[in-house]
């Protein structure tokens, strides 16, 4: 009994240690970047002995690889509500290119990406690098890939999708990451002052990629040209 009643107790010790030491990489990362993740520096900010480090993780890379999947998987989850929130709003072909749903999960989805900017710029430089980092960056990559790439499955097999169409629905999740990328970009830098007028043009571009998809998949509906209409009555 004596043992049973210290063990959970050292493993919630233990657990309370790996947690500070992930929190401590994240907050550093934030404040000063990658080049001040070394072990001494890591663990006095954690307020542990440096030997104590590798009770834990085995090196700093370790270490790096569980903040960044800690804070990406987050972001992540939050992504996804907010995504399947605004596809809930798309039920039938006359609303599959609903430009406010669209407009909608793509303000959602930047606002939660842009909310960590430091975590957000890096994913954007390193998705693509053949470096360890890099190599964490794409992991996290493909699982948004993944996520947004079923999601539209999902909605176009209720809209009437055939398995042979996947191949179709999957490039235009590419697409729609494509732009949802190179607008965070374009926000981090701030390049564009005028926030509502980028986010319009996702969705219009959205709607019209939407629009080309549902008619290459032969999914017809006599109030199909509708968004289009929408668009053209919310410029005017």
């Amino acid at each position: 009994m004596e043992q049973s009643t210290r063990e959970p107790g050292r493993r919630g010790k233990q657990g309370e240690t790996r947690a500070r030491l992930i929190q401590v990489t994240i907050e550093l990362v934030r404040n000063e970047g990658l080049s001040a993740l070394t072990t001494g520096r890591i663990t006095r900010a954690a307020g542990i002995a440096q030997p104590g480090f590798y009770a834990h993780f085995r090196n700093v890379d370790d270490l790096l690889r569980q903040a960044i999947g800690h804070v990406l998987g987050e972001m992540r989850e939050k992504i996804r509500g907010a995504r399947r929130r605004s596809f809930e709003r798309l039920d039938s072909v006359s609303d599959a290119a609903q430009i406010d749903a669209i407009r909608a999960a793509y303000e959602d989805g930047l606002d939660v990406f842009l909310s960590d900017p430091t975590f957000a710029e890096l994913f954007l430089r390193y998705r693509r690098d053949p470096s360890l980092l890099g190599g964490y960056m794409r992991r996290a990559m493909d699982g948004v890939r993944s996520d947004i790439t079923e999601d539209m499955w999902l909605r176009a097999r209720a809209l009437g999708a055939k398995p042979h169409h996947r191949p179709l629905v999957g490039f235009w999740a590419e697409q729609v990451l494509a732009l949802y990328f190179t607008a965070a970009e374009a926000l981090l830098d701030d390049r564009y002052a005028d926030r509502d007028m980028m986010l319009d043009a996702l969705a219009r571009n959205t709607c019209a990629m939407m629009n080309a998809t549902i008619a290459s998949l032969s999914i017809t509906s006599d109030t199909q040209t509708r968004p289009a209409q929408r668009v053209a009555t919310r410029k005017s």
